[in-house]
């Protein structure tokens, strides 16, 4: 269980990219992130950036959950922020 003397890091397994279309640095940027999929032991999230309703980015990263050093199950250490993920992930 968890107290709040614990820590939770979330470790970036992998990140895919792709440069869609060219955009000016002084141009406003949208970015929209959602979670693509949530598993027990990962969570994979989306990003979007937009520049004037144009998709000018997109990228995806797969990430792992660590306490105390090691790999946890986010389902079994916190199981309703795991629920509240994986109703996010079926939603989107």
């Amino acid at each position: 269980m968890f107290t709040e003397n614990t820590y939770l890091i979330m470790l970036v397994l992998t990140f895919k990219s792709v440069k869609e279309k060219k955009s000016q640095i002084h141009k406003k940027i949208e970015i929209f992130v959602k979670i693509k999929s949530a598993s027990p032991a990962s969570i994979t999230l989306a990003y979007e950036m937009q520049c004037r309703g144009e998709i000018v980015f997109t990228a995806e990263s797969r990430h792992c959950f660590l306490k105390n050093g090691k790999i946890i199950s986010l389902k079994r250490e916190m199981p309703d922020l795991f629920a509240r993920l994986a109703d996010m992930a079926k939603t989107e």
